[in-house]
């Protein structure tokens, strides 16, 4: 074999055993930590807060400086208001703890829903990624007022509308049962109206008074 082969054979050798000792390291760097935590909690009247301890532990031989951030999801609020960021730095084959808390608003979904974490050590641009699930209990409710208090009429209109505001201030769509009845006027209908958790409707129920109630009429009261 020539010298120059020599080299080259050489060369080639080295740069395998260069790349055999390298890619242990940076495998090893990007496995030498992991998270732990609750992986489901519910809330519900009593417990509108969600605690979850994420445990993180340094099971390589140096010492780890580890970034991170919480993903929340919609309808989910920390206590301070504030997305919390993540910075810890965790000895050897030791352990570090991160607290999320989570609060539940009125108008949170009853469905379950994901938190992402997100985790880096800063001499990797590896990200773990980790995720939990929440969830805020059904809790079905609405408010209803009417938008009028006294109707004077001096001519017969064609269309009374009698407005309703209602508002669903539950977490879960909802329907609800609109009744109006009166003899007098010869009212009696029904109206049904579904309404997702948070929102409000005015309603307006189109009253036509006939020529036999009108002539009758001098004073009534329509309550809603």
């Amino acid at each position: 074999m020539t010298p120059v082969k020599k080299t080259i054979h050489f060369l080639s050798l080295l740069l395998l055993l260069t790349i055999a000792i390298i890619n242990p390291a940076i495998a090893q760097l990007s496995t030498v930590f992991k998270a732990s935590f609750k992986d489901s909690l519910v809330a519900n009247k009593q417990n509108r807060i969600l605690y979850n301890a994420i445990a993180i532990t340094n099971t390589g031989n140096d010492t780890l400086v580890i970034s991170g951030r919480v993903v929340i999801p919609t309808g989910w609020r920390t206590l301070t208001g504030v997305t919390p960021t993540i910075a810890l730095t965790i000895p050897p084959h030791g352990s570090g703890n991160v607290s999320v808390n989570l609060m539940k608003q009125n108008s949170t979904p009853a469905t379950w829903q994901q938190v992402q974490l997100l985790f880096w050590e800063q001499k990797t641009t590896d990200t773990q990624k980790y995720s939990y699930n929440i969830k805020a209990e059904a809790q079905p409710g609405f408010r209803v007022e009417r938008t009028t208090e006294d109707i004077v009429l001096t001519d017969r209109p064609d269309i009374v509308h009698l407005g309703v505001h209602l508002k669903n201030t539950g977490n879960v769509q909802d329907e609800y049962t609109l009744k109006y009845k009166n003899a007098n006027l010869d009212i009696e209908a029904i109206q049904k109206i579904k309404i997702d958790a948070g929102k409000d409707t005015v309603y307006y129920f189109p009253l036509k008074i006939n020529n036999a109630a009108w002539k009758n009429l001098y004073k009534e009261t329509i309550n809603l």
